[in-house]
Protein backbone atom coordinates (compact mmCIF):
# COMPACT_ATOMS: atom_id res chain seq x y z
CA UNK A 1 0.00 0.00 0.00
CA UNK A 2 2.66 2.53 1.02
CA UNK A 3 4.92 1.32 -2.22
CA UNK A 4 0.97 2.73 -4.29
CA UNK A 5 0.73 5.34 -2.37
CA UNK A 6 4.37 6.38 -3.45
CA UNK A 7 3.62 6.14 -6.82
CA UNK A 8 0.74 8.05 -6.98
CA UNK A 9 2.51 10.75 -5.00
CA UNK A 10 4.91 10.34 -7.49
CA UNK A 11 2.54 10.98 -10.56
CA UNK A 12 0.72 14.06 -8.70
CA UNK A 13 4.18 15.86 -8.99
CA UNK A 14 4.73 14.86 -12.14
CA UNK A 15 1.64 16.86 -13.34
CA UNK A 16 1.96 19.69 -11.05
CA UNK A 17 5.42 20.26 -11.98
CA UNK A 18 4.48 20.17 -15.83
CA UNK A 19 1.55 22.87 -15.36
CA UNK A 20 4.01 24.94 -14.37
CA UNK A 21 6.74 24.29 -16.86
CA UNK A 22 6.72 26.32 -19.94
CA UNK A 23 8.91 23.99 -21.74
CA UNK A 24 6.80 21.01 -21.64
CA UNK A 25 5.07 20.79 -25.60
CA UNK A 26 1.37 19.59 -26.32
CA UNK A 27 2.42 15.81 -27.08
CA UNK A 28 3.94 15.79 -24.04
CA UNK A 29 0.76 17.12 -22.05
CA UNK A 30 -1.18 15.10 -23.71
CA UNK A 31 0.65 11.99 -22.89
CA UNK A 32 0.25 13.32 -19.68
CA UNK A 33 -3.51 13.65 -19.81
CA UNK A 34 -3.63 9.88 -21.12
CA UNK A 35 -1.77 8.97 -18.00
CA UNK A 36 -3.76 10.90 -15.65
CA UNK A 37 -7.48 9.47 -17.32
CA UNK A 38 -6.05 5.97 -16.80
CA UNK A 39 -4.66 6.95 -13.01
CA UNK A 40 -8.16 8.38 -12.37
CA UNK A 41 -10.22 5.42 -13.34
CA UNK A 42 -7.59 2.51 -11.76
CA UNK A 43 -8.20 4.81 -8.50
CA UNK A 44 -12.05 5.65 -8.69
CA UNK A 45 -12.14 1.35 -8.66
CA UNK A 46 -9.72 1.41 -6.19
CA UNK A 47 -12.11 3.58 -4.05
CA UNK A 48 -15.44 1.70 -4.75
CA UNK A 49 -13.60 -1.19 -3.72
CA UNK A 50 -12.22 0.07 -0.35
CA UNK A 51 -15.67 1.38 0.22
CA UNK A 52 -17.21 -1.87 -0.10
CA UNK A 53 -15.21 -3.40 2.07
CA UNK A 54 -15.27 -1.39 4.82
CA UNK A 55 -19.33 -2.02 4.70
CA UNK A 56 -18.80 -5.87 5.24
CA UNK A 57 -17.67 -6.76 8.80
CA UNK A 58 -16.28 -10.36 7.52
CA UNK A 59 -14.26 -8.38 5.31
CA UNK A 60 -13.03 -5.54 7.58
CA UNK A 61 -13.30 -6.76 11.51
CA UNK A 62 -11.58 -3.38 12.11
CA UNK A 63 -13.91 -0.55 11.22
CA UNK A 64 -11.82 2.48 12.01
CA UNK A 65 -9.06 0.54 9.88
CA UNK A 66 -11.80 -0.08 7.38
CA UNK A 67 -13.15 3.58 7.22
CA UNK A 68 -9.43 5.05 7.25
CA UNK A 69 -8.70 2.38 3.88
CA UNK A 70 -11.76 3.79 2.43
CA UNK A 71 -11.37 7.69 3.16
CA UNK A 72 -7.26 6.99 1.82
CA UNK A 73 -8.41 5.90 -1.01
CA UNK A 74 -11.24 8.37 -1.65
CA UNK A 75 -9.04 10.88 -1.56
CA UNK A 76 -6.12 9.74 -3.66
CA UNK A 77 -9.29 9.46 -6.68
CA UNK A 78 -10.41 13.16 -5.02
CA UNK A 79 -6.83 14.24 -5.68
CA UNK A 80 -6.58 13.16 -9.24
CA UNK A 81 -9.51 14.68 -10.30
CA UNK A 82 -8.86 17.82 -9.20
CA UNK A 83 -5.70 18.06 -11.59
CA UNK A 84 -7.42 16.86 -14.58
CA UNK A 85 -9.32 20.22 -15.02
CA UNK A 86 -6.09 22.30 -14.70
CA UNK A 87 -4.11 19.86 -17.21
CA UNK A 88 -6.87 19.88 -19.47
CA UNK A 89 -6.58 23.83 -19.10
CA UNK A 90 -3.11 24.00 -19.66
CA UNK A 91 -3.14 21.55 -22.74
CA UNK A 92 -5.19 23.98 -24.27
CA UNK A 93 -3.16 26.69 -23.48
CA UNK A 94 -0.08 25.05 -25.05
CA UNK A 95 -1.99 24.04 -28.36
CA UNK A 96 -3.10 27.55 -28.94
CA UNK A 97 0.43 28.92 -28.10
CA UNK A 98 1.83 26.48 -31.01
CA UNK A 99 -0.48 27.17 -33.14
CA UNK A 100 0.33 30.97 -32.90
CA UNK A 101 3.92 30.17 -32.49
CA UNK A 102 3.24 27.88 -36.28
CA UNK A 103 1.22 31.09 -37.98
CA UNK A 104 3.23 33.95 -36.75
CA UNK A 105 5.75 33.72 -39.27
CA UNK A 106 3.46 33.65 -42.22
CA UNK A 107 1.50 36.61 -40.83
CA UNK A 108 4.44 39.12 -40.36
CA UNK A 109 6.00 37.82 -43.59
CA UNK A 110 2.22 38.77 -45.35
CA UNK A 111 2.06 42.32 -43.62
CA UNK A 112 5.74 43.16 -43.96
CA UNK A 113 5.17 42.60 -48.56
CA UNK A 114 1.90 44.26 -47.59
CA UNK A 115 3.39 47.26 -46.17
CA UNK A 116 6.24 47.48 -49.17
CA UNK A 117 3.36 47.29 -51.58
CA UNK A 118 1.07 49.91 -49.51
CA UNK A 119 3.90 52.52 -49.50
CA UNK A 120 4.97 52.08 -53.45
CA UNK A 121 1.74 52.63 -54.16
CA UNK A 122 1.29 55.50 -52.13
CA UNK A 123 4.50 56.93 -53.61
CA UNK A 124 3.92 56.37 -56.72
CA UNK A 125 -0.05 57.25 -57.29
CA UNK A 126 0.83 60.69 -55.66
CA UNK A 127 3.64 61.24 -57.58
CA UNK A 128 1.80 60.14 -60.83
CA UNK A 129 -1.10 62.48 -59.72
CA UNK A 130 1.18 65.66 -59.91
CA UNK A 131 2.27 65.14 -63.20
CA UNK A 132 -1.00 63.62 -64.73
CA UNK A 133 -3.68 66.08 -63.51
CA UNK A 134 -2.06 69.36 -64.58
CA UNK A 135 -1.36 67.44 -67.96
CA UNK A 136 -5.00 66.57 -68.33
CA UNK A 137 -5.91 69.89 -67.81
CA UNK A 138 -3.16 71.81 -70.14
CA UNK A 139 -4.19 68.92 -72.63
CA UNK A 140 -8.33 69.77 -72.21
CA UNK A 141 -7.57 73.35 -72.48
CA UNK A 142 -5.15 73.63 -75.44
CA UNK A 143 -7.85 71.23 -77.69
CA UNK A 144 -9.70 73.90 -77.87
CA UNK A 145 -6.92 75.82 -79.27
CA UNK A 146 -7.23 72.65 -81.83
CA UNK A 147 -10.91 72.81 -82.96
CA UNK A 148 -10.57 76.81 -83.05
CA UNK A 149 -7.36 76.44 -85.78
CA UNK A 150 -9.41 74.00 -87.82
CA UNK A 151 -12.20 75.66 -87.69
CA UNK A 152 -10.69 78.44 -89.21
CA UNK A 153 -8.52 76.73 -92.04
CA UNK A 154 -9.28 78.20 -95.43
CA UNK A 155 -9.99 76.61 -98.41
CA UNK A 156 -6.99 76.07 -100.44
CA UNK A 157 -5.96 73.46 -101.71
CA UNK A 158 -2.32 73.71 -100.23
CA UNK A 159 -3.60 73.80 -96.39
CA UNK A 160 -2.22 71.14 -94.20
CA UNK A 161 -4.38 68.13 -92.71
CA UNK A 162 -6.54 69.30 -90.18
CA UNK A 163 -4.50 68.25 -86.42
CA UNK A 164 -5.71 65.72 -84.85
CA UNK A 165 -6.73 66.18 -80.72
CA UNK A 166 -3.93 65.68 -78.03
CA UNK A 167 -4.45 62.23 -77.41
CA UNK A 168 -5.40 60.65 -81.10
CA UNK A 169 -1.94 62.13 -82.07
CA UNK A 170 -0.08 60.73 -78.71
CA UNK A 171 -2.46 57.09 -79.30
CA UNK A 172 -1.06 57.01 -83.21
CA UNK A 173 -5.02 56.57 -84.60
CA UNK A 174 -7.49 58.92 -86.17
CA UNK A 175 -10.23 58.24 -84.09
CA UNK A 176 -11.67 56.13 -81.51
CA UNK A 177 -13.91 52.80 -82.62
CA UNK A 178 -16.41 51.00 -81.01
CA UNK A 179 -14.38 49.05 -78.56
CA UNK A 180 -11.94 52.03 -78.05
CA UNK A 181 -12.23 54.35 -74.71
CA UNK A 182 -10.69 57.76 -74.84
CA UNK A 183 -8.60 58.65 -71.98
CA UNK A 184 -9.33 61.92 -71.18
CA UNK A 185 -13.27 60.76 -71.32
CA UNK A 186 -13.33 57.86 -69.34
CA UNK A 187 -10.45 58.26 -67.61
CA UNK A 188 -11.24 59.07 -63.13
CA UNK A 189 -8.62 59.63 -60.58
CA UNK A 190 -9.61 59.98 -57.11
CA UNK A 191 -7.08 62.25 -55.02
CA UNK A 192 -4.90 60.63 -52.57
CA UNK A 193 -5.84 61.57 -49.23
CA UNK A 194 -9.30 60.65 -47.52
CA UNK A 195 -12.28 62.72 -48.68
CA UNK A 196 -10.12 64.64 -51.23
CA UNK A 197 -13.06 64.19 -53.93
CA UNK A 198 -11.70 63.43 -57.83
CA UNK A 199 -9.22 65.60 -59.34
CA UNK A 200 -9.96 64.20 -63.08
CA UNK A 201 -12.71 65.21 -64.88
CA UNK A 202 -12.82 68.26 -63.19
CA UNK A 203 -16.66 69.07 -62.02
CA UNK A 204 -17.80 71.52 -64.46
CA UNK A 205 -21.18 73.81 -64.57
CA UNK A 206 -22.86 72.78 -68.47
CA UNK A 207 -22.49 75.07 -70.63
CA UNK A 208 -26.50 75.48 -72.34
CA UNK A 209 -24.88 77.57 -74.87
CA UNK A 210 -23.17 74.71 -76.46
CA UNK A 211 -25.53 72.59 -76.44
CA UNK A 212 -27.41 71.66 -79.76
CA UNK A 213 -30.79 72.82 -79.83
CA UNK A 214 -33.52 70.46 -82.06
CA UNK A 215 -35.10 72.25 -84.68
CA UNK A 216 -38.65 73.48 -83.06
CA UNK A 217 -37.52 72.81 -79.42
CA UNK A 218 -38.14 75.77 -76.78
CA UNK A 219 -35.32 77.42 -76.57
CA UNK A 220 -35.30 77.89 -72.98
CA UNK A 221 -34.68 74.42 -72.57
CA UNK A 222 -31.21 75.25 -73.42
CA UNK A 223 -30.34 78.17 -70.85
CA UNK A 224 -30.41 79.37 -67.26
CA UNK A 225 -34.49 79.37 -67.07
CA UNK A 226 -35.03 75.76 -68.40
CA UNK A 227 -36.88 74.70 -65.16
CA UNK A 228 -39.79 77.55 -66.33
CA UNK A 229 -40.22 75.34 -69.59
CA UNK A 230 -41.18 72.46 -66.89
CA UNK A 231 -43.40 73.94 -64.67
CA UNK A 232 -45.34 75.47 -67.89
CA UNK A 233 -45.63 72.06 -69.05
CA UNK A 234 -46.82 70.47 -65.40
CA UNK A 235 -49.74 73.07 -65.24
CA UNK A 236 -50.94 72.46 -68.22
CA UNK A 237 -50.99 68.87 -68.01
CA UNK A 238 -53.02 69.48 -65.07
CA UNK A 239 -55.32 71.45 -66.69
CA UNK A 240 -55.44 69.20 -68.90
CA UNK A 241 -56.62 66.32 -66.21
CA UNK A 242 -58.98 68.81 -64.54
CA UNK A 243 -60.78 69.26 -67.93
CA UNK A 244 -61.10 65.87 -69.15
CA UNK A 245 -62.68 65.39 -65.26
CA UNK A 246 -64.77 68.22 -65.92
CA UNK A 247 -66.28 66.64 -69.36
CA UNK A 248 -66.92 62.91 -68.45
CA UNK A 249 -68.72 64.48 -65.15
CA UNK A 250 -71.00 66.36 -68.02
CA UNK A 251 -71.45 63.38 -69.93
CA UNK A 252 -72.59 61.46 -66.57
CA UNK A 253 -74.98 64.07 -65.93
CA UNK A 254 -76.46 64.39 -69.55
CA UNK A 255 -76.90 60.56 -68.92
CA UNK A 256 -78.21 60.61 -65.69
CA UNK A 257 -82.95 59.74 -65.64
CA UNK A 258 -83.08 59.50 -62.07
CA UNK A 259 -83.79 56.52 -59.37
CA UNK A 260 -85.15 53.83 -60.75
CA UNK A 261 -85.56 54.62 -64.25
CA UNK A 262 -85.80 51.81 -66.16
CA UNK A 263 -89.87 51.83 -64.55
CA UNK A 264 -90.69 54.96 -66.21
CA UNK A 265 -89.86 53.28 -69.17
CA UNK A 266 -91.81 50.09 -68.90
CA UNK A 267 -94.81 52.17 -68.04
CA UNK A 268 -94.23 54.04 -71.49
Amino acid sequence: MATKQSNTASFEQQIVSALGDDARTSTELSTLLMRLEEAIEIASRAAEDQRQAALDPTLSPDAAAARAAADAATLARDRLLTLRPRLQSRLHEVVGNEALAQWRPGYDSVKARRDALATQLRDVYTAFLTTIVPLLHEIEQFDNEITRINNSKPQHPASPPLLLATELCARGIAGFGLNDLSVLQHLSLPGWEPHAGRLWPPNRVPDFAMITRPPGGDSRLYGPNWWQVHEERAAAAHARAAQAAEEQQRQRDANWHGPRWWEKEERT
